[in-house]
C-alpha cells in the first residue's frame, strides 16, 4: 500500500471536453451500486473537472480473492453507491490487462512501496494523488476509507487505541476495535526496500490478529454468524487452514455463514483453507491429504468448487488440479519413490514431446534424492533422454552429469561436460548458456552434496570449473 505526495500527470491533456470516442455510462440513478466510468482514464478526469468531482481509481486483478469481492458485492452495494456517485468520478484498472493506463499513473506511484491488490487511489482532476488505500472492507468500512482520503472525516482510531491500552476488553468494543484496526491498515505502507518498514508492517498485523484469535476466543462460535464476525473471520484468518478450529467451524455451518456473507467469499475463504491443509499434508506426507481432496467432491465444497468453475477463476482450487499440483509431493515426502516414478509416467503418455522432456529431468532430478541404488539407475536413464532429446539445453545437461556423478560414472560426467562445453560457442546466447549451466551444476550439488561422497561432491566442483582431465580424474 502506498502513501504518496500530490504530483501533476505530465501526459495529461486539457480537460475542456469530453473524447466523443468514449463511452459514457455514467448514473446516479438511487439504489444504484458505484456507477463506473467506461470511457477512457483522461476523459474521467475531464468527466471530474467538468462536474466539480474527485476521481477514485480501483485497481483489481481477477484472481485475487478480496477483489471478487470488493467489485461483486460491496461495490455493488446501493449504500456505497449512493456516497461514491454523488462525489466521485469512478474508474476501474485490471492491472493484469491495463499496461497503457499504468503508464499514465507511473508519475503518481513510488514504486519502491508495495501496491497491494486491491488498492484504491483518489486523485483530483488534474491527476494528482492526493490519497491511497488498499483491502477488502464491508460497505461502511469502504465508506468510511474513503471518506478520511478525501479529507470528509478523520481517524479516531487513536482514542480507541487508548481505551485497549487502558484494559477496555468488552466484546463489543473489540469488535468496533478490530474494525477500526482493519481501516488502520488500509492507510499503512509498505517500504519493501526497507526491511525495518517490512518488520513494522507484518508486526502490526501479527498484533492484531492475536487480538482477534482472542476476541473469538470470548464469544460462543455460534454467536459469531452475523456480518461484522463473518467479515473479520474472513479478514484475519485468510491465510489460515482446515485443522484450524474456528476454520473447521465455519466450514461445518458453510449454509448459516452463507445468509450473512457472499457466495464468493465463502467459496474462496474455504476453498483456499482446504488448499492449505492440502498442500501441508501433502508435503508432510500426511494421509488426510486424499482426505481434504475427496472433500472437495461432497458437499458443502463441492458447492464451492461449481461455484468457482462457473466463474472460471482459481482452477488451483479444483480437486483434479490440487490432485496433479500435489500427489507427487505427497509420495515423495513419504518416501515412496515407484509411485512417484509411476506418477510421472502416466504424465508423459499425456505431454507434448517438449513438455515429457522437462518432466523426465524434474524425475531424474527427484529420484537422486531417494536413498535407493536402483532408483538412481532410473534417473540416470530419464537424464539421458531428456539430455538427447535437447543437447544444447544446459539445465538437461546439469541434470545428466549430476546424475552420473551419483552413481559414480566418473568419466562419462566428464565426456559429457567436455562435449557440452566444445558445443558452445563465443556469441552471447551460448555465453548465458555457459552460466547457466555452471549454475545449474552448482545448485544440484546443494542437493546431493551432503548425501555424495565426499571426493564425488570435489569432483563435481572440478568439473564446474573446467578442471577436468587426468589430473582431475586421478586427483580423485
Amino acid at each position: 500500500m502506498l502513501t504518496w505526495t500530490a504530483c501533476s500527470n505530465p501526459n495529461r491533456e486539457t480537460n475542456e471536453e469530453l473524447s466523443s470516442e468514449s463511452q459514457i455510462n455514467i448514473s446516479n440513478t438511487p439504489g444504484k451500486g458505484v456507477e463506473f466510468f467506461q470511457g477512457s482514464y483522461k476523459d474521467a478526469l475531464a468527466l471530474a473537472e467538468q462536474d466539480g468531482k474527485l476521481v477514485f481509481v480501483f485497481f483489481f486483478v481477477d484472481w485475487v480473492a478480496s477483489n471478487s469481492v470488493m467489485r461483486e458485492v460491496v461495490f455493488r452495494r446501493p449504500e456505497v453507491g449512493e456516497y461514491f456517485n454523488e462525489r466521485i468520478v469512478s474508474f476501474e484498472v485490471d492491472r493484469g490487462k491495463s499496461e497503457i493506463l499504468m503508464s499514465d499513473l507511473v508519475n503518481i506511484i513510488d514504486t519502491k512501496f508495495d501496491v497491494v491488490i486491491p488498492t484504491y487511489l483518489v486523485l483530483d482532476s488534474e491527476g494528482n494523488g492526493l490519497s491511497q488505500a488498499h483491502g477488502s472492507a464491508l460497505p461502511r468500512q469502504i465508506i468510511s476509507i474513503i471518506s478520511r482520503a478525501i479529507g470528509e472525516t478523520d481517524s479516531t482510531f487513536a482514542a480507541t487505541q487508548k481505551k485497549y491500552e487502558d484494559g477496555e476488553r468488552s466484546i463489543d468494543f473489540l469488535q468496533q476495535y478490530l474494525m477500526e484496526a482493519m481501516e488502520e491498515l488500509a492507510f499503512r505502507t509498505l517500504n519493501r526496500q526497507d526491511d525495518a518498514s517490512i518488520r513494522a508492517f507484518r508486526a502490526e498485523e501479527a498484533k492484531y490478529k492475536q487480538i482477534a484469535a482472542e476476541y473469538f476466543e470470548l464469544k460462543p462460535y455460534t454467536d459469531l454468524i452475523n456480518e461484522i464476525d463473518a467479515h473479520l473471520i474472513m479478514y484475519f484468518y485468510s491465510h489460515a487452514a482446515r485443522g484450524d478450529v474456528l476454520v473447521d467451524f465455519v466450514l461445518d455451518h458453510y449454509d448459516e455463514f452463507l445468509t450473512v456473507t457472499s457466495e464468493v467469499e465463502m467459496a474462496q475463504f474455504t476453498l483456499n483453507a482446504t488448499f492449505l491443509a492440502t498442500s501441508s499434508a501433502a508435503r508432510t506426507g500426511d494421509e488426510k491429504f486424499f482426505e481434504y481432496i475427496d472433500s472437495l467432491e461432497s458437499y458443502p465444497l463441492i458447492q464451492a468448487v461449481e461455484y468457482e468453475r462457473k466463474r472460471d477463476f482459481y482452477r488451483e482450487y479444483f480437486p483434479e488440479n490440487m490432485r496433479k499440483e500435489w500427489e507427487i509431493t505427497y509420495y515423495k515426502a513419504r518416501g515412496d519413490w515407484d509411485q512417484v516414478i509411476e506418477e510421472y509416467e502416466k504424465r508423459f503418455r499425456e505431454q507434448s514431446t517438449r513438455v515429457a522432456a522437462w518432466d523426465r529431468r524434474e524425475l531424474a532430478e527427484q529420484l537422486l534424492q531417494s536413498e535407493n541404488p536402483e532408483h538412481h539407475k532410473v534417473a540416470i536413464k530419464y537424464a539421458r533422454e531428456a539430455h538427447e532429446s535437447d543437447q544444447q539445453n544446459p539445465q538437461f545437461a546439469a541434470t545428466y552429469i549430476i546424475a552420473l556423478i551419483t552413481v559414480g560414472k566418473k568419466h562419462t560426467a566428464v565426456h559429457i561436460t567436455e562435449e557440452y562445453r566444445k558445443g558452445l560457442s563465443d556469441s552471447e546466447s551460448d555465453k548465458e548458456r555457459q552460466r547457466e549451466f555452471d549454475h545449474g551444476l552448482s545448485t544440484r550439488l546443494e542437493v546431493i552434496g551432503e548425501s555424495s561422497p565426499k571426493k564425488l561432491v570435489k569432483f563435481a566442483f572440478l568439473v564446474q570449473w573446467k578442471l577436468v582431465g587426468t589430473d582431475a580424474l586421478s586427483y580423485i
